[in-house]
């Protein structure tokens, strides 16, 4: 086994390979297309009018823009998306600067620049300005700089968790405390935690032990978040301040709005543009608007962006006292500028400092706001689905470190295959439940799925510890339809096909045998539903949600194609989401179908060789779960074998030929 300092080293070296090919995608769908194809492929804007340009929080251009070609046209520029704004003379670029997309609105977007001052090319409202997808390769020299440091250190608390964490020391954890389970004579524990089960409150009181590190271990269902939340609830009556980080902006978003239902005074650090609206007045930015001195601050940048306008009127042909003139008022506008920022400095402190949470992204963890600040305790969640290089970022922080998540759905998003079967795959979570397995609880009881749709994941992912709890265990759609469906198109001549362009998979009898399937449930629903044999139809209309899901972007695209043209399926257009598995991760509807699109004489599988992907995408079902695949290409995997013979011992087997007409 290599020691800490090699396992550090070859993480680095895993991350240059990851960031090479990631740089090399970008530079095949970007720099080398043509921007034709960029537009064609909704990479690209070009050209656009520049509407407005203002400067908002912490100094920051912000532009409004709208295109003036392409109206109407699908793209991938969203909120959140980090993007270069660029002027075009003769064909080529020739000034550029990078942004964040805060806003879209059918043509138009708001960006907000990462400049101190507004670039020329903005301000000579020409017409070949463009904007597309920027490469940022700012997280990876942060975890590089963050690895080093994790490596250097000596003698002191981030020494500790590196040997601890990668197997050369043992965590330490307080003896246990003795709990009253009298009814009469609760404890505070006991009270503060009787919403929660047994496993859930044993995760607790393993977290409240930690000297070093625990785990949540959270499978599908089983209130790994409620639990995460009482946790940090518990820890807050003996510390404080914390913070809290996850992979994601939606992971983050989503815990602080539950901290904020518990009056928990959450601060969401992180640029405004990545938080979800509904979260915008429990951003940094958010609070720092209601601040008693915003008004003044405020002022302040409105004066020296009127001086800073007056004094650019001034011509080049001006005498000297003119030009002197011009420089004393450029200054005058730096310095009302300066004072402004030296306020929301202050502002800014004061609201952190009257934080019980600081709640953002791993890599927004870096946050220059947070330099020099230590937390007594740092809470991770999807811990899982983080590249240990970014794991480390805010450990760097930390006296205490607690994670939740579950390493058996799906790995952190890896572009390069060879750094992911060279070990980046391998989470600093699993290392430490591998190293540590003490560290950890296992949540056992789960609330979201029928016990039929639960148990092939249970046995093959949880050795069988999972219970569904009494209200779901039997919970069905409607009486007389089976939790579970298998759909073989083995014998159909359900080929697979590739898309020439992407290389993703899809495969079009299987999807429109999909849609026709999902057809006739809503054909049913809505039958039952005029001969009153659904009680309350209302409601059962209301939380009715379905989830269509595949493994391929191709069938995802083509799925959503036919739903959109069906006659019947268009109508109920918001109540069906269909993703890939990646994309549905923590979500669940009542119903979920699974195309697995591979059908091939070689009994190739392809991406549905990560188990984990399939235990995702079967574990977000509710009341009914319907699977389709060829038997044929899928037997020849032992795991899929199993899950055929599952679906054969629970009589949920169907053949496509029953649906075929």
């Amino acid at each position: 086994m290599k020691n800490s300092e090699q396992q550090l080293t070859h993480l680095q070296e895993l991350l240059k390979i990851e960031k090479r090919e990631d740089a090399a995608q970008y530079q095949v769908k970007i720099i080398q297309a043509p921007l034709a194809k960029r537009r064609k492929d909704g990479l690209c804007w070009f050209p656009v009018a520049i509407n407005d340009e203002f400067v908002g929080l912490g100094g920051r251009w912000n532009i409004d823009i709208e295109r003036t070609n392409d109206k109407g046209q699908p793209h991938q520029l969203n909120v959140g998306s980090i993007v270069t704004v660029f002027e075009q003379k003769h064909g080529l670029e020739v000034d550029k600067t990078n942004g964040v997309v805060s806003k879209v609105e059918n043509d138009k977007m708001r960006i907000a620049l990462n400049n101190d001052e507004l670039p020329d090319f903005l301000e000579s409202q020409s017409n070949s300005i463009g904007v597309y997808s920027a490469f940022d390769d700012s997280t990876y020299r942060e975890m590089n700089h963050t690895i080093e440091q994790v490596k250097k250190a000596n003698n002191d608390r981030l020494a500790d968790f590196r040997e601890i964490f990668l197997g050369e020391k043992e965590p330490v954890f307080d003896k246990i405390k003795e709990v009253k389970t009298d009814k009469n004579e609760y404890s505070d524990f006991e009270n503060a935690l009787n919403h929660l089960n047994e496993s859930q409150k044993n995760a607790v009181q393993n977290i409240l032990r930690a000297q070093d590190i625990a785990i949540i271990h959270g499978p599908p269902g089983t209130g790994k978040t409620t639990t995460l939340v009482a946790a940090i609830v518990e820890t807050l009556k003996n510390e404080r301040q914390i913070m809290v980080c996850a992979p994601s902006n939606t992971a983050v978003d989503w815990l602080t709005e539950k901290l904020n239902a518990q009056n928990v005074k959450v601060t969401r650090l992180g640029h405004p543009a990545r938080v979800s609206d509904t979260l915008e007045h429990l951003t940094l930015d958010g609070k720092i608007e209601k601040h008693p001195d915003y008004k003044y601050y405020k002022s302040l940048l409105k004066q020296s962006e009127q001086m800073r306008r007056k004094a650019l009127k001034f011509k080049r042909n001006f005498g000297k006292q003119e030009r002197s003139e011009r420089q004393h008022m450029l200054r005058d506008a730096k310095r009302l500028k300066q004072d402004a920022l030296k306020l929301e400095e202050y502002i800014s402190k004061h609201v952190l400092e009257h934080s019980q949470v600081l709640a953002c992204t791993l890599a927004g963890s870096a946050n220059y706001m947070l330099n020099h600040r230590t937390f007594s305790t740092l809470f991770i969640d999807e811990a899982a689905q983080a590249l240990e290089g970014a794991t480390w970022i805010p450990i760097l922080k930390a006296n205490r470190v607690i994670m939740a998540g579950d390493h058996q759905q799906l790995p952190p998003t890896i572009k390069s295959f060879e750094a992911a079967k060279s070990g980046l795959e391998n989470t600093l979570f699993e290392k430490i439940i591998k190293n540590h397995p003490q560290t950890a609880n296992m949540l056992s009881v789960q609330y979201r799925m029928n016990e039929q749709i639960m148990e092939f994941s249970n046995q093959k992912f949880y050795n069988g510890n999972l219970k569904a709890f009494e209200t779901n265990k039997n919970h069905v759609l409607y009486q007389n339809l089976a939790p579970v469906e298998f759909v073989d198109t083995a014998g159909c001549g359900f080929s697979e096909m590739q898309n020439e362009e992407t290389l993703s998979r899809y495969n079009p009898e299987e999807a429109k045998l999909v849609v026709s399937h999902l057809q006739v449930l809503f054909e049913e629903i809505l039958l039952k539903i005029d001969n009153k044999e659904i009680e309350n139809s209302k409601e059962f209309i209301d939380n009715f949600s379905v989830g269509v899901l595949s493994t391929y972007k191709a069938q995802v695209y083509l799925l959503r194609d036919l739903i959109r043209k069906n006659e019947v399926l268009s109508n109920y257009s918001n109540q069906i989401t269909i993703h890939t598995v990646d994309g549905f991760q923590g979500q669940e509807r009542e119903v979920m179908y699974i195309s697995l699109v591979r059908s091939n004489e070689k009994g190739e599988i392809g991406f549905l060789k990560d188990f984990r992907r399939f235990n995702v995408a079967i574990t977000r079902a509710k009341k009914r779960l319907v699977v389709f695949g060829d038997s044929a290409t899928l037997g020849s995997d032992e795991f899929y074998k199993d899950f055929l013979d599952y679906t054969e011992s629970i009589d949920a087997y169907k053949s496509a030929w029953e649906y075929m007409v």
